[in-house]
């Protein structure tokens, strides 16, 4: 019944455009097993349904949910910078850009260049500043 609940919301409600059948099964997966071993995953799809639905506000408390404890999954890195894009969407770009700074942290290395690059994107969108830690130092010849 708990994976049956997952998986009914899952790939084939989305695949068809069924946005608000996939959110309903979500949904109802997260009610009943709201500490469920899924339900990061589950509040991820949840936030993706949204997402494409345009109801950012709602989307980005999804993805933060999702991303409580900055967990180490797949979905993970593209969950931060939809995070951060939701925030900027909603004029927070401060907390976009902080969320960009830990995406960098914690999920850069192993994210694909498609979400790199959408993060990078979202950096010079929100105009993030790197935190002076992260900088590249500059490089400088001496002249003698």
């Amino acid at each position: 019944m708990l994976l049956r609940l997952l998986d009914d919301a899952r790939p084939l409600r989305v695949r068809d455009g069924d946005y608000q059948g996939a959110a309903k099964g979500f949904e109802a997966y997260l009610a009943a097993w709201p500490d469920g071993p899924n339900a990061a995953e589950a509040h991820y799809r949840l936030a993706e349904t949204l997402y494409v639905g345009d109801d950012q506000k709602a989307a980005a408390e999804e993805y933060a949910r999702a991303l409580k404890g900055w967990p180490r999954a797949d979905w993970a890195a593209d969950a931060a910078v939809k995070l951060a894009s939701a925030l900027q969407t909603q004029g927070r770009g401060g907390d976009a850009c902080s969320v960009v700074v830990e995406f960098h942290k914690r999920y850069a290395s192993g994210a694909t260049a498609a979400v790199r690059a959408r993060a990078d994107a979202l950096e010079t969108k929100a105009r993030c500043k790197a935190p002076a830690a992260t900088k590249p130092a500059p490089n400088r010849r001496r002249s003698t």
